[in-house]
């Protein structure tokens, strides 16, 4: 088969479109400028759509065994029952979504490539890239100094929010950033949730939101936001302080930090390139968009790019005139993006309360609309991910 095709960047979403492309006789060189894999935890959330691309390639085996099934979420106002959204209620193909880390999926997904001989080239940075009529040319160096150049039919940029494809192609990016920033740690919380360990919890209060998500293996994730803009990187030891005092502010008593496993913290905002292709060079995952982490977009959306990108990919090196069309891959991912900026901008606002916002017209009606359709079914289907994909 047709294809000579260079993919910068070994997180989920260029490893997920190695994966399809190498899984159908493409050749593929896949290239990530870190010389190891990350360790770091990072996202957890698995959206339905995504189980079932995961699933397409193998490995969704393996993270129904490891990873955390959840059905169901459970909304907190001052502490009290709020809203109750039942996944049951739901029917794509998968009525739930998983909890998994990050680093699990990228080893799963590292293993299926190495199954289709593919072998990720560490420590490789690109340099430059140059379009020509029949081919891209790329200029590669590693950490000892060696440098050398190598020509594909496509250049895919998966390399993260800080791009160099993105740059060395000319493409240029908006960023905008939101008065207020996030806390997010690992680890094992005391609590009397009893039967709610598959329940995702969020306590929302006038000065922000805690999210309580458990994990597999009795961890659990909890995200907190704090008004203001934060200037610097806070260590461990204040962001458990701050921890604990928003633990007593916005969750019931019966929930408490007994040990933090990792920990970070940083401003939201919203980043996104102003076109996801530029001749045969094109953007996926992070270095195409980056959204406000209420909600779990980045990772999920950022596979899907991938999955979208493959099938065009595939179309156009087999000659199909059937099907989805490689040039339509920009408008129809920047259309995505747009979408769950818009949303997650605005969901972003009413949780962290960087705005004063009247509650007492939700207080009092939203609680008593627990069988309308809104909640039983559009408020399931933009948390799963499907929302947005058509």
């Amino acid at each position: 088969m047709r294809g000579n095709i260079l993919i910068v960047g070994a997180g989920p979403a260029g490893m997920v479109l190695a994966c399809m492309l190498a899984k159908n006789g493409v050749k593929v060189k896949i290239v990530d400028k870190r010389q190891h894999s990350s360790s770091i935890p990072r996202a957890i959330n698995i959206a339905s759509p995504v189980l079932k691309i995961f699933d397409d390639l193998g490995i969704g085996q393996r993270i129904g065994k490891n990873g955390l099934k959840l059905d169901e979420l459970n909304v907190y106002w001052n502490k009290n029952p709020f809203i109750n959204i039942n996944y049951k209620y739901y029917k794509p193909d998968y009525p739930y979504f998983f909890h998994l880390e990050q680093s699990k999926i990228e080893c799963y997904l590292s293993d299926k490539l190495q199954s289709h001989g593919v072998h990720i080239k560490r420590a490789v940075s690109v340099n430059d890239i140059k379009v020509n009529p029949s081919d891209i040319h790329v200029n590669f160096s590693k950490l000892n100094g060696e440098t050398w150049g190598e020509s594909f039919n496509y250049v895919i940029g998966c390399d993260g929010g800080n791009s160099t494809v993105r740059e060395l192609a000319g493409i240029g990016c908006a960023q905008e950033k939101y008065p207020a920033h996030f806390m997010l740690i690992d680890g094992e919380i005391i609590h009397q949730f009893k039967n709610k360990i598959n329940h995702l919890h969020y306590y929302l209060s006038e000065n922000g939101y805690l999210i309580v998500a458990p994990l597999a293996n009795g961890k659990c994730r909890m995200i907190a936001s704090v008004k203001g803009v934060q200037s610097g990187k806070q260590t461990e030891g204040q962001i458990s302080e701050k921890f604990k005092e928003i633990l007593l502010e916005r969750a019931p008593s019966n929930l408490k930090l007994n040990k933090i496993l990792w920990g970070t913290s940083g401003n939201y905002f919203h980043r996104i390139a102003d076109v996801a292709s530029k001749g045969n060079v094109f953007l996926a995952g992070d270095a195409l968009h980056q959204f406000s982490p209420v909600g779990g977009a980045n990772m999920n959306v950022g596979v899907q790019d991938a999955s979208s990108l493959g099938e065009r990919l595939l179309n156009e090196i087999r000659g199909k005139s059937s099907g989805k069309n490689l040039r339509e891959y920009s408008n129809e991912r920047l259309y995505v993006a747009w979408r769950y900026i818009k949303e997650t901008a605005s969901m972003t606002r009413l949780l962290t309360r960087y705005e004063s916002i009247n509650m007492s017209e939700h207080e009092k009606y939203l609680p008593n609309m627990k069988n309308r359709k809104y909640i039983k079914h559009t408020l399931p289907e933009m948390f799963s991910g499907d929302y947005f994909i058509n």
